[in-house]
C-alpha cells in the first residue's frame, strides 16, 4: 500500500489540517519508524568494482525509498570492515594506498567509498554486494500494510502538538507518541528475530 493512501484516514482525526501537512508528518513518521526499527534491510543491486575507482552509487532497487544506513558490504563474498573518513584520516597517506579493498565508508546519501583503492587487473570481474536499511523518501513509497497503524500513530503524535491548529490535543499527542515508540521497539525486536510476519498492535483513542 502507498503511504499516500493513509492520508485520508489521518485527516478524519485532525479535521482542518492541510493535506500537505498531513503528508509531511506521515513521511517523517515513516522515516523514523523504518530507520530506528531497521526492519527494511534489503540487498541492493550488485555493483561491479573497477580498478582505480573508489566511490560507488548504491541503487536501492525500491522506488520511493532511500538509504538510511549501509549495513553490510562484501566483495567476492568477503565482508568489508565499516569505517569513516575521520578514521581514515588518521592513517598516513591512506588515499594513495592501493590493493583489494578491506574497508568501506559512507559518502553522501547513497554513495560508499572503499579503502584501499581497488587495483585489480583490467577486465577482472569483481562484484560487490551491499545490504542497506531503507527508508521512504516519497509519499508514493509502497509500505507493508502491517505497519500502517504504527505510522498513523506517529503522524498523529506530530500533528496533535501543533498548537496553532484547531485539531491540537496535547494529551492525545503524548498517547500516540508512546504508542509509536512501542511499535518501533516491537518491530525492531521482530526484525532481530527475523519474524516480521507478526502484525503490530497499536491502540487508538477518539478525539474528545
Amino acid at each position: 500500500m502507498k503511504l499516500s493512501c493513509v492520508v485520508d484516514h489521518i485527516a478524519l482525526q485532525v479535521a482542518g489540517a492541510p493535506r500537505a501537512l498531513i503528508e509531511s508528518k506521515l513521511l517523517l513518521a515513516a522515516q523514523q519508524f523504518y530507520s530506528e526499527s531497521r526492519c527494511f534491510e534489503r540487498a541492493c543491486d550488485a555493483l561491479h568494482v573497477f580498478p582505480k575507482v573508489r566511490y560507488y552509487e548504491v541503487d536501492t532497487g525500491h522506488y520511493g525509498f532511500g538509504i538510511a544506513g549501509i549495513e553490510q558490504v562484501s566483495i567476492q563474498g568477503h565482508p568489508l570492515i565499516p569505517t569513516t573518513l575521520s578514521n581514515l584520516d588518521q592513517w598516513f597517506a591512506w588515499e594513495q594506498q592501493q590493493g583489494m579493498p578491506t574497508h568501506f565508508f559512507r559518502q553522501g546519501s547513497a554513495e560508499l567509498g572503499m579503502f584501499p583503492l581497488p587495483n585489480m587487473e583490467e577486465g577482472e570481474c569483481v562484484v560487490m554486494q551491499v545490504r542497506a536499511t531503507l527508508v521512504p523518501i516519497s509519499i508514493q513509497a509502497v509500505i507493508d500494510s502491517r505497519d500502517i497503524e504504527a505510522l498513523i500513530a506517529g503522524a498523529l503524535s506530530r500533528l496533535l502538538v501543533i498548537k496553532s491548529g484547531e485539531w491540537a490535543h496535547l494529551g492525545l499527542a503524548d498517547f500516540y507518541k508512546s504508542e509509536f515508540r512501542d511499535a518501533i521497539a516491537m518491530k525492531s525486536n521482530l526484525a532481530l528475530k527475523g519474524d516480521l510476519n507478526v502484525p503490530l498492535q497499536v491502540a487508538y483513542r477518539p478525539l474528545a
